[in-house]
């Protein structure tokens, strides 16, 4: 998971257009909150 976490950081930091910066945070967000145990999912 770590190696996973890692990998979309670095595409996020990469590409982020203003425009996909919202949704992508939520969904990356959501996908956390899972893989961790809903810890950050309701931030």
């Amino acid at each position: 998971h770590l190696i996973i976490f890692g990998v979309v950081l670095i595409l996020v930091m990469l590409y982020q257009p203003r425009g996909l910066q919202e949704p992508l945070t939520r969904l990356y967000h959501r996908a956390m909150g899972r893989l961790f145990g809903d810890r950050e999912a309701a931030v």
